[in-house]
C-alpha cells in the first residue's frame, strides 16, 4: 500500500517533463528570433521570452576575429557583431566584465569609439585588471563609463601606453558635436567616468579634460595616478558640470613637471571638486588652479606643491567658496592658499600673473601643519597658510596661523585705490569692512571700516578696546 502512491506520482511527473519538453522545442526559434545575441532573455507578455535591448554581454562575442577588449566593444557600439539588430538606437548596457587577460587580449590597438560619428548612449562596464590604450578615448554624448574600483591593486586600470600619441588620456564630450557656442542644441550631456584608476605611466600627458560637456556630466572615485600633465582639466563650454567627488591625484614614484597640476578650473561655473587628495613627487607651482567664478572646492588635502590652491592666476575668480583645505605636512609648501594679486611678496612665492580680478571669496577652514623649526637650526621659510596678494596680507604658521576658521575676501568701492574689504576670525589680522549705510555697530578691537556712505564724515575708522571685552569704532582724520 504504501507504494501505490510513487507509481502515480511517476506519471504526474512524466506528464509534465513531456509537456515541458513540447514546449522547449517549440519555443527556441520563436524567442530566438525576437532577441540578439548577447542579450539578457527577458518575458514580455505579447511576445513571450524576448532578448533584452537594453543589455548586451560582451563575453558572448570572445573570438580570434576580436582579439582586443577595444575591438569588441567597438564592434558591439558600431553594431557590427550584433547582426541585423545592430546596436539599439535608444542606447544599453554593455557589460565587458567578464572580459579579461585570459579570454582577450587587454592591449587596445584604437578607442572603441573611432570610426563612430554619432553614437547612441551607452553605459559601460569595464573589468578589473589593466586596459592598455594607444590614443584618447573620446566619449561622446550620453556615456557613461563604470570601472571595478579605484584601487590600484583589485580595480580598472587604463594605462596610457609607452609612447602614447594624445595629449589627453580621457576626453569628456566632442568638439565637434558638442558646440553650443555655434549651436545650444549640440551640447554634450550626461558623460560620466567612475570606479576606476587612469595611469599615465609618468608621462607628461593629462588625465581627464572636460571642455565641452555640461548638465549631468561628472566623476567619482577616479584616480589619477603617474600623470605629470593636469590630472583633471575643466574649461571651455563645461559650465554645470559636475560635480567631481572622490579625485586622486598622485604622481607616484614619477618626478612631475614644474607644470604638473592635479585640477585646473578655468572659465566655467561648475557644481564643484567635493573630495580631492592631491599628492606630488616633486614641487610643482600649484596644486589646483582655480581661474574661474561661482564654483565650491570642499574637502581637499594637498601635498608638494609650492602652492596649494592658487586662485585668479590665469583668469578672473569670482564669488567662489573653500571648505576644509589643508596640507597633510609630509612636505614643504610655501602656501596653502594663495590669492593672486597685485600686492605680492616676492619672498612667500608670487603669482607671475597679477591683472586679474578676484573678489567675493570666501574660505572656511584651512588647516596647515604647526610651525615646528628646532632653534638653530637651518629651517625652510615658513608655509602660510592664506596668501593674499589682492590686500597684501599672509597668514603663516609662525604666528600660529596654522588653522583658519574663516577668511572672507569682499568687494571694493574702489579697485584702484585697494579699498577692497575683508573678514577673518585670525587675532593676527584685523578685518576691512566696507559700510555703505547703516550704523557703525559693534566691532572687534584692531579692525578697519571704510564708510563709503557719500554723505559720511569721517570716512576711516578704527576700531578701539572699550574695557570691557569689546571694541568702539572711532573716526580717524
Amino acid at each position: 500500500m504504501r507504494h501505490a502512491p510513487a507509481v502515480g506520482s511517476f506519471w504526474i511527473n512524466f506528464e509534465i517533463v513531456a509537456i515541458l519538453a513540447i514546449w522547449i522545442s517549440a519555443s527556441p526559434t520563436s524567442a530566438e528570433a525576437q532577441g540578439g545575441p548577447g542579450q539578457n532573455a527577458v518575458y514580455n507578455s505579447s511576445n513571450g521570452t524576448v532578448g533584452s535591448s537594453a543589455f548586451i554581454d560582451a563575453s558572448v562575442f570572445v573570438s580570434n576575429l576580436n582579439p582586443n577588449i577595444c575591438a569588441l566593444i567597438g564592434g558591439i557600439l558600431n553594431g557590427s557583431l550584433l547582426g541585423k539588430a545592430g546596436y539599439p538606437t535608444a542606447g544599453a548596457v554593455i557589460d565587458a566584465r567578464g572580459l579579461n587577460s585570459g579570454n582577450t587580449s587587454m592591449t587596445c590597438k584604437a578607442s572603441p569609439w573611432a570610426g563612430i560619428t554619432y553614437p547612441s548612449p551607452s553605459t559601460i562596464l569595464l573589468p578589473a585588471g589593466t586596459i592598455v590604450i594607444p590614443t584618447a578615448w573620446v566619449l561622446p554624448n550620453n556615456t557613461r563609463l563604470i570601472g571595478e574600483g579605484d584601487s590600484i591593486s583589485s580595480g580598472t586600470t587604463i594605462q596610457a601606453k609607452a609612447s602614447f600619441s594624445s595629449a589627453d588620456m580621457i576626453d569628456l564630450g566632442r568638439s565637434f558635436i558638442c558646440d553650443p557656442l555655434k549651436n545650444p542644441f549640440l551640447a554634450c550631456n550626461t558623460v560620466s567616468v567612475e570606479n576606476l584608476i587612469l595611469d599615465g605611466q609618468g608621462q607628461a600627458i593629462n588625465g581627464i579634460v572636460n571642455s565641452n560637456a555640461q548638465s549631468g556630466t561628472y566623476l567619482d572615485h577616479v584616480s589619477l595616478y603617474r600623470i605629470l600633465g593636469t590630472g583633471l582639466s575643466v574649461s571651455g563650454t563645461a559650465n554645470n558640470s559636475g560635480p567631481y567627488t572622490n579625485i586622486t591625484f598622485n604622481t607616484g614614484t614619477s618626478s612631475a613637471n614644474s607644470t604638473t597640476t592635479c585640477v585646473s578650473i578655468n572659465g566655467v561655473s561648475t557644481k564643484g571638486i567635493h573630495g580631492l587628495t592631491c599628492v606630488s613627487n616633486g614641487n610643482p607651482v600649484a596644486g589646483v588652479l582655480l581661474d574661474a567664478s561661482n564654483n565650491s572646492l570642499k574637502d581637499i588635502s594637498v601635498d608638494g606643491f609650492e602652492d596649494g590652491l592658487q586662485i585668479g592666476e590665469n583668469a578672473n575668480a569670482m564669488s567662489n567658496v573653500i571648505s576644509n583645505i589643508h596640507d597633510p605636512g609630509n612636505s614643504i609648501m610655501t602656501n596653502l592658499v594663495h590669492i593672486c594679486g597685485t600686492n605680492g611678496s616676492l619672498g612667500h612665492g608670487p603669482c607671475p600673473n597679477t591683472n586679474h580680478t578676484v573678489t567675493d571669496l570666501v574660505i572656511m577652514g584651512a588647516t596647515a601643519p604647526p610651525f615646528n623649526c628646532p632653534q638653530g637650526s637651518a629651517c625652510l621659510d615658513a608655509l602660510t597658510t592664506i596668501k593674499d596678494d589682492v590686500t597684501g596680507a599672509f597668514l603663516t604658521t609662525v604666528a600660529g596661523d596654522n588653522v583658519v576658521g574663516m577668511y572672507v575676501l569682499g568687494n571694493s568701492s574702489s579697485p584702484s585705490n585697494g579699498g577692497y574689504s575683508r573678514f577673518t576670525t585670525s587675532p593676527n589680522l584685523p578685518s576691512w569692512s566696507l559700510l555703505t549705510a547703516g550704523a557703525l555697530g559693534q566691532c572687534s578691537p584692531g579692525s578697519l571700516l571704510s564708510n563709503v556712505n557719500a554723505t559720511a564724515s569721517p570716512v576711516f575708522y578704527v576700531c578701539r578696546p572699550d574695557g570691557n571685552g569689546g571694541g568702539t569704532w572711532t573716526g580717524v582724520k
